[in-house]
């Protein structure tokens, strides 16, 4: 069983991930943007981690959405201004998927059976667009999406629809496709979603929990944090056992944010991002399930 790992922004969070992957043997790849800081390039590599450095491979005469979407041929017109998120993060999302891919190709001794690709991503994403653009990207590979997100808060919701949005359906984003290819013209990311994994309550959650529970939403202790509540879940240990129990080989990919390094609101004061025992937990009930 291997543990990709990338962050599409500092990288400062993802030791911790790497650190308790190898503590259990699980061999870890460590895929990285430029804007990473080299001390912490150096920090992972002197982890004994293997860090790929993944350069954005844009058409200049594409913008970001369009040529981000156009790898896995559709184009997308999002309804807000958040054009970036989503080119970044499905971007990542197509270049984990194929760093795996080389990883596994590269193996001596290959299996007698198909050795399979990344079988799930969890995303820590702030916004909806950020994980549609994951969606969208995974969608044509079929791997499968648990998204690990905060609760719904008005500040965080000044910068773009949150989750919230797509768990009420009110969010869609439209996009062409081509004759024959992907069965819609038109989805909300919920649909694509193996779950969305929320990590604190509130008033608005307990609100809305008989909509929750429709939606199959999964609502955690605010206690715990969001990578802590992906592995923790029962939609995900399922998504894993099962597999398993075929005698599978499981390749799972983490998409850390740092911006998402605190729970709730990211207000001074909250929970740090990994905590220590509980990420460990998690790592040890997942992969030894």
């Amino acid at each position: 069983m291997a543990l990709s790992l990338t962050n599409s922004l500092s990288g400062m969070y993802i030791r911790e991930v790497a650190a308790a992957g190898s503590s259990y043997g699980i061999a870890t790849n460590v895929l990285v943007p430029p804007s990473t800081l080299l001390t912490v390039i150096q920090g992972l590599q002197a982890d004994g981690m293997v860090v790929t450095v993944i350069e954005e491979k844009l058409h200049p005469d594409l913008d970001p959405v369009t040529a981000a979407i156009a790898k896995i041929g559709a184009h997308c017109f999002p309804s807000h201004n958040e054009a970036n998120a989503i080119s970044g993060q499905g971007t990542i999302a197509l270049e984990l998927e194929n760093e795996v891919a080389q990883l596994l190709a590269m193996k001596p001794s290959p299996p007698k059976r198909n050795m399979p690709g990344l079988h799930a991503i969890i995303s820590i994403v702030g916004t909806a667009s950020a994980l549609c653009g994951i969606c969208m990207a995974c969608e044509r590979t079929g791997t499968r999406v648990f998204g690990a997100e905060t609760v719904p808060d008005p500040i965080l919701d000044t910068h773009g629809p949150n989750l919230s949005s797509i768990v009420r359906g009110e969010e869609r984003y439209d996009f062409d496709v081509p004759m024959g290819d992907l069965p819609f013209s038109t989805f909300t990311a919920r649909g694509l979603l193996s779950a969305i994994l929320y990590a604190e309550q509130s008033t608005a959650i307990r609100a809305s929990e008989a909509l929750l529970q429709q939606c199959s939403v999964h609502v955690t202790p605010r206690d715990v944090a969001p990578l802590a509540v992906g592995l923790y879940s029962e939609d995900f240990h399922r998504f894993v056992r099962k597999n398993v129990d075929r005698g599978q080989v499981v390749n799972i990919g983490i998409i850390v944010q740092a911006d998402q390094a605190r729970l709730g609101t990211q207000r001074p004061g909250t929970v740090e991002f990994f905590p220590g025992e509980d990420l460990h937990d998690g790592l040890e009930s997942l992969f030894l399930c």
